[in-house]
C-alpha cells in the first residue's frame, strides 16, 4: 500500500490533482465545518488508502431556502418544507 500511496503521490504532484469533497448545505456553525472537514477527510483517506494531507474539503452554504431548488421549485415552495418548518 504505501508503494502504491508514492505512487499517487508522484502522480498527484505532476498532473496536479487532489481528492476533493464537496458538501453542501444551508448555514452551519463553524463547529460543525470543522468537524465535517475533520471527518470526511479522515474517514475518504481510510476507504482510499489515499493520504489525509491530499483531501481538500470545500463546504458550499446555500444562503436559504429560496436559494436551493428541489423538485423544479425554490424549496420554500415545497410542501413538505413547509410542513416542517417554522421559519418565514
Amino acid at each position: 500500500m504505501i508503494d502504491d500511496c508514492h505512487k499517487f503521490y508522484e502522480y498527484a504532484i505532476v498532473e496536479k490533482i487532489m481528492p476533493l469533497i464537496e458538501y453542501t448545505t444551508f448555514d452551519i456553525s463553524l463547529e460543525e465545518k470543522k468537524e465535517l472537514i475533520s471527518s470526511l477527510s479522515q474517514t475518504a483517506s481510510k476507504i482510499t488508502g489515499i493520504p489525509l494531507e491530499f483531501f481538500t474539503v470545500i463546504i458550499r452554504e446555500v444562503s436559504g431556502p429560496d436559494a436551493w431548488g428541489y423538485q423544479g421549485k425554490p424549496l420554500r415552495e415545497n410542501p413538505q418544507y413547509n410542513s416542517s418548518s417554522s421559519t418565514d
